[in-house]
Order: C-alpha cells, then sequence, then structure tokens
C-alpha cells in the first residue's frame, strides 16, 4: 500500500517539476521587457503663464499585450507651478504668472529653469524615463529715447519722449497690463552742474522716476553750459529691463520773449481793450500797427523770423493787411521773414460788439528757439 503510495507522489514531483521545467523555458524564451518612455519633445520654452501640453503617446512596449501607466512628477523648479493630470499622457504644465494688476517690475522667483520627469511602467513592474526640459523666460523690452531739442539753451528745457519704446511679447503673458515703466538717469554732465525734471526745481536728483511710472515724456533743463548724458532705464512688469542714452550739448543760445502788446500802436493814437481774449482791442476804423522788433531777454544779435498767423473764430474775415485787402481763412499764415511790423485795418466800417472776432498769433523764432503771443480783436 505504502509502495503505491509512494509511486503516486513520485509521479505527482515528476509532473511538478516538468511543468515549472516547461515554465522557465517559456520565460527564458519570452522575458518581460521594459516600455519605452518617448516624448514629443524634451525641451520647451514659456512665458509666464502660458501652459504647455505634454506627450507621451510615443510610448510602447516591446511585448505589445502589455498595459503602461504613466506618472509624472516636476524633480527640479524654478518657482511655483501647476502640473495637472500627472497620470495621464498629456499632462499641462504652467507656471505662475503676475495677475492682472500684481505686477510689481521685478524678476519673479518662477522665472527660470524646470525638469519635469515622466516614468511609463508595465504591467510586471517595469519602468523607463524620460525627462523634459522647461524654460520659462520673459523677453526684455526695447528702449527708445528722443529729444525735441537736440541742443537745448541753458536754463530751457527739452522734451524726451520714450512712447517708442517697446515690448516684444505683451500679448503673451496673462497679467493683463503689459505697461512698461520708465526711468531716467543722468549718468554724465558738467562739473558742478544741475538739472530739473519738469520744472520741479535744480539740483542733482537721479534717476528720476516719474509717477505714474508709465509717463512717457519728461522735460529736461541744464543749467550749465556742456554736455549731459541721459540714460533711459525701462523696466517690463516681469522685471526684464533695457536702456538706451541720449547725448544732450548745451547751447549758450537764449530764446528770445515776445512782448508785442505793449508795442501796439493805433493810428488814433488810442487803443481800447488790452488784446486778451476777454477784453480785445476795439477801434473804430483805425489802422493797428504790430510792432514785434523788441523781443525780450534776446541777446545773442541773432537774426530773427517772425510769422504772423490769423485765426478767425466767425470764419474768414476780410482785413486790409500792409494796404491790401484781403480775405483771410483761419490758421492763414499772414507773413512770414524778417519783418518785425504788420499793419492792419478793418476793410469797411468797422463796428465792435465787445466780442473777439479774430486772433494773431506771432512767433519769432532764432532758428532754434522761438517764442509765442496771441493778441485778440474785436473790430465786427
Amino acid at each position: 500500500m505504502k509502495t503505491k503510495q509512494n509511486i503516486k507522489i513520485i509521479l505527482l514531483l515528476i509532473a511538478v517539476v516538468l511543468i515549472l521545467a516547461a515554465c522557465s523555458n517559456f520565460l527564458t524564451d519570452n522575458p518581460n521587457r521594459s516600455p519605452s518612455a518617448l516624448l514629443s519633445g524634451n525641451s520647451f520654452t514659456l512665458y509666464p503663464g502660458i501652459s504647455q501640453t505634454m506627450d507621451a503617446r510615443q510610448s510602447s512596449d516591446p511585448d505589445g499585450d502589455d498595459s503602461l501607466s504613466y506618472s509624472w512628477e516636476v524633480i527640479s523648479a524654478a518657482g511655483t507651478y501647476t502640473l495637472s493630470d500627472a497620470s495621464s499622457q498629456t499632462p499641462s504644465f504652467v507656471s505662475d504668472y503676475y495677475a492682472a494688476g500684481a505686477a510689481s517690475y521685478t524678476t519673479p522667483a518662477y522665472i527660470g529653469g524646470y525638469t519635469l520627469r515622466l516614468t511609463v511602467t508595465d504591467e510586471y513592474g517595469l519602468t523607463d524615463t524620460s525627462d523634459v526640459a522647461v524654460t520659462v523666460a520673459n523677453l526684455p523690452p526695447t528702449a527708445s529715447m528722443s529729444s525735441s531739442v537736440p541742443n537745448p539753451a541753458v536754463l530751457n528745457p527739452t522734451t524726451l519722449d520714450c512712447s517708442s519704446s517697446s515690448d516684444p511679447d505683451p500679448d503673451r503673458r496673462q497679467s493683463a497690463s503689459g505697461d512698461l515703466h520708465y526711468s531716467w538717469s543722468v549718468i554724465d554732465s558738467p562739473v558742478g552742474s544741475q538739472w530739473q525734471w519738469n520744472a520741479d526745481g535744480y539740483s542733482t536728483v537721479t534717476p528720476f522716476d516719474p509717477s505714474p511710472a508709465t509717463i512717457q515724456t519728461v522735460d529736461f533743463y541744464p543749467n550749465d553750459d556742456g554736455v549731459y548724458t541721459v540714460r533711459l532705464t525701462v523696466t517690463d512688469e516681469y522685471g526684464s529691463t533695457d536702456t538706451q542714452t541720449e547725448i544732450i550739448p548745451t547751447s549758450s543760445n537764449s530764446a528770445p520773449a515776445l512782448d508785442v502788446i505793449t508795442n501796439i500802436v493805433s493810428s488814433s493814437g488810442v487803443l481800447l481793450g488790452s488784446g486778451t481774449l476777454g477784453n480785445p482791442f476795439n477801434d473804430d476804423d483805425d489802422t493797428f500797427s504790430l510792432d514785434a522788433a523788441y523781443p525780450l531777454g534776446n541777446g545773442d544779435d541773432d537774426t530773427l523770423t517772425y510769422t504772423w498767423t490769423f485765426d478767425g473764430f466767425a470764419g474768414t474775415i476780410d482785413l486790409i493787411v500792409e494796404g491790401t485787402s484781403r480775405t483771410l481763412n483761419p490758421g492763414e499764415v499772414i507773413s512770414t521773414g524778417e519783418d518785425s511790423i504788420l499793419t492792419l485795418a478793418p476793410d469797411g466800417a468797422a463796428t465792435p460788439d465787445g466780442t473777439a472776432d479774430f486772433s494773431i498769433t506771432i512767433t519769432v523764432s532764432d532758428a532754434s528757439l522761438d517764442d509765442t503771443a496771441v493778441i485778440w480783436f474785436d473790430l465786427y
């Protein structure tokens, strides 16, 4: 009896050994192989707040029928971020960004590099990994500045205009700001000199940061002969900057200044009114002689050009100008040249009614600097 049982046991053991041997041969001939973690791209450059979709759909398993699982993680980060759907083939990555109105115009920590790692695992636990390099970047703005007067006279302003400055990527951000900040600095000037910004008092204050910082024009006043170097700094809301310098050599030329009203003569010898809009000059049929030959503050002995411009509030007006009847249109230049005297009279009966009919604008220029005065008349 025992012999039969022993034989059965032996046969059973032999069967088990044969089965195990067959399994071993099968596994030896058909080993499980690791999957391949493949990506559609291994490096990206993004702007703050712009999302990027990662793509692991090219990943595969050489065994063909193994099911795969996916896991994404950020293994190094410059700053804060959001990684969504981290167990899918196509998760999305986005860095932090300045919300609307929250920009500090300094470079935030999340500008920089990030490394994402994909891990692909088959159903038997074998894995493969692949990394993605992400750079969150911000393109700097471009600073541009111009000067309204290349050679301003001492104590006279030149307007610095940076409105042509630009930002290459304002619409790629999420901050809804896009405004650039501007700052001006004097980085070189004559020894002992001072200057002022927007007529706020002479000093050596630099830099000048206007308020609000988005102002694009400032007036710069030098107080001494010599060369001034002004540097414009433009900053975008993510702290990137660009600069431009402007060389401003001063001129000792002083600007002419008009005082025409005190030099107006009426043929009757009597002037009624003061020449202002509210109290215009008025006279019955007399001829007015406007003399601009005595500008104030022009001691440079420059050749001066006088330009006389008509502006009729009610449209065209008939006047006798320099003895000739003329119909003048609003904005018309009556004359320009070195003649500093202009005579005019009503062309017909004058009937003043207390309301200004027209004005004459006189501009005196020495080719680089000028001054302007406006005189109002009531003749009709």
